[in-house]
């Protein structure tokens, strides 16, 4: 009796996922990134290259973007070993630079892209949750394949504290240990992942839906409810200025092993604006303090270091004043397509103001 109930209940299970899967078949959902393996042989990040793959912003299918991995395994239009004599340009970042919510051409380096004259490259090499400490890591990648004429970062707030190696691991990535010393974490994708990458339902799940956000979201916000409940003003205050002082001290070894890497080839540091407060300056949400310190802390650290800072909160703030137009998406916040033009229009302003490339 019990031995027919679960052969039904395993029948219908299989029937009804196979029922799924052609549908989603159908549908445009997202392709699967492809994640490569990262070790010794491989020490850089990357997704499985020369492809062109469909990414969808959210669940309900909308704005489908076509998006064209190059020969090294990035979002970027231009390859790696193309073997023309252009100058080349690396703009370096995490999922906005990566930008799986746009074109490749409406991305900030697509844009800068032809903005610049035809004799520059412009390369995108991003990969979402990617920290500072990552970003040295591209750092050196770039120099090695590329030897940039100019390295651009997009800078983020959730690019400093969260990525220290005892507070999270994410395998392929590079963290700063308790001494801030590089450290990566090799990976190889398991038999599961690989399997789940050909299935259209489960890529809709995990890819477009989100589910693996969604329930972390959840319990985050469960635990920490509780947590604050529980927890007086003075352990609230001193978690937070941990953060800070934690987050300052990547800063710091970020600018001295940065300049180690590339010496004085020019940078430009492109910092993301607090648009919440943009929208709602009455905000004063703990994140949205810790957002705008930060982020403050840095573009100080990036003037007394001498190098070209643009200001995105100004740039943002000053738009949105006049046309009221916001710069993520309603189911997204990434950055738009509008967010990614006003950025490299700034940088090209940036190159061109501050004769950074021989324009003859």
């Amino acid at each position: 009796m019990y031995l027919k109930k679960l052969v039904f209940l395993f029948y219908l299970l299989v029937s009804t996922f196979i029922i799924l899967e052609i549908l989603f078949i159908v549908l445009p959902v997202s392709d699967s990134l492809k994640i490569m393996p990262v070790n010794d042989s491989n020490p850089f990040i990357h997704f499985e290259p020369n492809r062109t793959i469909k990414r969808a912003v959210g669940h309900k299918f909308n704005n489908i973007n076509l998006k064209r991995i190059n020969d090294y395994g990035y979002f970027s239009n231009n390859d790696f070993f193309d073997k023309n004599n252009n100058e080349k340009i690396v703009v370096i970042g995490d999922s906005y630079v990566e930008a799986s919510q746009v074109s490749n051409n409406e991305s900030v380096h697509g844009q800068l892209d032809y903005l610049l004259p035809n004799n520059f490259d412009v390369y995108g090499i991003g990969i979402s949750g990617s920290p500072l400490s990552q970003y040295l890591a591209f750092t050196k990648m770039a120099k090695k394949y590329l030897n940039p004429k100019i390295y651009i970062y997009v800078i983020i707030e959730n690019d400093f504290d969260r990525y220290l190696l005892k507070y999270k691991n994410s395998p392929g990535l590079h963290f700063f240990d308790d001494n801030y010393n590089l450290k990566r974490i090799d990976s190889e994708p398991s038999l599961i992942k690989k399997i789940l990458r050909n299935s259209s339902f489960f890529r809709y799940l995990i890819i477009d839906f989100k589910i693996s956000q969604k329930i972390k979201y959840l319990l985050y916000f469960y635990q920490n409810e509780n947590n604050e409940i529980n927890q007086d003003i003075n352990i609230l205050e001193k978690k937070f200025y941990q953060r800070i002082s934690e987050s300052t001290k990547v800063i710091d070894m970020f600018f001295y092993e940065l300049k180690s890497i590339i010496k004085d080839t020019p940078v430009i540091f492109l910092i993301d604006g607090n648009r919440r407060k943009i929208y709602d300056n009455s905000n004063t949400n703990v994140e949205f303090l810790f957002e705008d310190m930060i982020l403050k802390i840095f573009r100080d650290k990036c003037f007394n270091q001498k190098k070209y800072c643009i200001d995105m909160n100004k740039i943002f703030g000053n738009h949105y004043s006049i046309n009221k137009e916001k710069f993520e998406f309603d189911n997204d916040w990434h950055w738009n397509k509008l967010a990614h033009e006003l950025a490299a229009i700034n940088i090209k302003k940036t190159i061109y103001d501050q004769k950074l490339i021989d324009l003859e």
